[in-house]
């Protein structure tokens, strides 16, 4: 009976030793992470890190006059700015794949009345509002053409038609269960 006592006591003390020693492992680990430097520095710098980049992506995307998922809103809004006074536009939305994953929407945009004519300066002051207001939108194409035609000779006036177009490059949207 005693021997079979000394056996469990041999063995529960090895078992003992060895939960010790796998403490003694994690509580060096613990502190190697505490220390200055260690794991838990780093995580918590790491963290600051992401919430300055956050804090910076989010006043960006505040700042963007381009919030609608409808850029319709957007265009008409620059449209009728008081500088541009280019008046109502028809846009036609188009896309194209610019690489794997980014897609090119783009919007052809015309005034609504197909007769209308503006001094270039209203022009360059829509084209100029579409970019200002946000840092997606870029003119990618201007097509200006004289409002009436001139003889040789004449002096034309300063009145235009256009036809622009502007391209927001952007991330293809995945639905969730392609992942």
């Amino acid at each position: 009976m005693v021997r079979i006592m000394i056996v469990l006591l041999v063995l529960g003390s090895g078992f003992l030793g060895w939960t010790a020693y796998k403490q003694d492992q994690r509580i060096d680990y613990l502190r190697k992470a505490l220390a200055p430097g260690g794991l838990v520095a780093k995580t918590a710098a790491n963290i600051q890190q992401n919430a300055e980049n956050y804090a910076m992506y989010k006043d960006r995307a505040a700042s963007d006059g381009l919030k609608d998922a409808d850029p319709g809103v957007y265009i008409q809004s620059a449209a009728s700015n008081p500088n541009v006074n280019i008046g109502r536009v028809d846009y036609t939305p188009g896309s194209k794949e610019h690489s794997r994953g980014v897609v090119d929407r783009t919007f052809r945009i015309e005034p609504n009345d197909r007769k209308a004519q503006f001094p270039r300066l209203n022009i360059a002051n829509f084209l100029y509002k579409l970019e200002e207001d946000s840092r997606r939108v870029k003119v990618t194409m201007v097509d200006l053409s004289p409002a009436a035609k001139v003889g040789e000779g004449e002096r034309p006036q300063d009145l235009w038609k256009l036809t622009a177009e502007i391209s927001i490059r952007e991330r293809k949207a995945t639905s969730p269960n392609a992942r």
